[in-house]
């Protein structure tokens, strides 16, 4: 459960300082990564465009990985509040166990004075069926300049509280036992709150007898010139040796994020509107979904045929 958790969790490291606009999904655009190298495939299709709905798929030999992401957004003058509706489901398959969880909520403040900066608030209850383990996790929200990226959060057996979570939600993850925790609290929020105020990125605050379970990847050079992507997140798009192998809707050929990543701003801002549009031309109603299935829940699940590599009937997106 400890592994789930930082695996669920460690997506939103980059995100605080991720706070420019992205581009808007088009209607069964579609993205996927196979690398033999990665260890695992990877589908998404964006499903729906009112409301807004991407679905993906992820497999490797030992599990898969699934869910859907949808949100809704409201605007609070100078700030905005999105509240997700999307799950995820990671099935491991040698022990036959599922864990689902759900998105956090998230506020982003300042939208017009000040620094802007954007927050986790809630909790997030991650949960498997199969062995009766959970954990909540709490973030605490804003402070007066800026978001606090402490959490906390327990893993329980059934009503039994076996280990406590801890760490910094944009640098590290850790846990320890109960004793300890509650042992030693307020030095290591002390503590914490030292070195947050240092801006020390480099050090961090530990509990006796715990266990490193995540920690953030060092980031590129010069990376705040390119949305702060991750070495990961950069690759993404680039180009394939043999593109035929895609459908013609993958996002690798939208040809705006491609000017952009090249530098022609003019040309990419053209191209969005051009895509915009033509989207808006198509009206109603649209074709349903290719590679994902409405099921009795109303959420949308992988149906398969996408492994057939049969692109023929693809839409005309771009």
């Amino acid at each position: 459960m400890e592994l789930i958790a930082a695996f669920a969790l460690s997506t939103s490291a980059t995100s605080s300082s991720r706070l420019s606009k992205p581009f808007n999904p088009l209607l069964h655009e579609t993205y996927e990564l196979s690398n033999p190298e990665l260890g695992f495939e990877f589908v998404a299709e964006q499903v729906s465009h009112h409301p807004p709905v991407s679905a993906f798929y992820s497999r490797g030999e030992e599990f898969e990985f699934y869910g859907n992401v949808e949100f809704k957004i409201k605007f609070w003058g100078r700030s905005l509040e999105v509240t997700p509706q999307s799950s995820f489901t990671l099935h491991l398959k040698a022990f036959n166990e599922k864990y689902t969880w759900q998105g956090i909520p998230c506020y982003v403040h300042n939208l017009y004075m000040g620094k802007m900066y954007m927050c986790w608030n809630g909790t997030i209850n991650i949960k498997c069926l199969a062995t009766d383990l959970q954990t909540e996790i709490k973030f605490a929200g804003p402070v007066k300049n800026g978001p606090d990226t402490m959490l906390y959060g327990e893993i329980l057996q059934g009503k039994n509280r076996i280990r406590v979570l801890y760490g910094n939600w944009t640098e590290y993850i850790a846990s320890t036992s109960l004793s300890v925790y509650f042992d030693m609290k307020h030095q290591w929020k002390k503590e914490y709150r030292s070195v947050e105020k240092s801006g020390n990125t480099e050090l961090i605050t530990m509990f006796p007898d715990s266990s490193m379970i995540w920690r953030v990847h060092s980031k590129p050079p010069g990376n705040k010139d390119y949305y702060n992507m991750t070495y990961f997140a950069l690759m993404l798009n680039e180009k394939l040796s043999d593109p035929s192998k895609l459908p013609p809707t993958d996002a690798r050929f939208r040809p705006d994020i491609r000017f952009m990543e090249e530098g022609d701003m003019d040309a990419a801002s053209n191209e969005k509107e051009r895509l915009e549009e033509k989207q808006r031309a198509k009206g109603k109603p649209r074709p349903p979904a290719q590679w994902f299935s409405l099921d009795k829940t109303g959420s949308f699940v992988f149906n398969g045929n996408y492994w057939k590599r049969d692109f023929s009937n693809c839409e005309d997106i771009y």
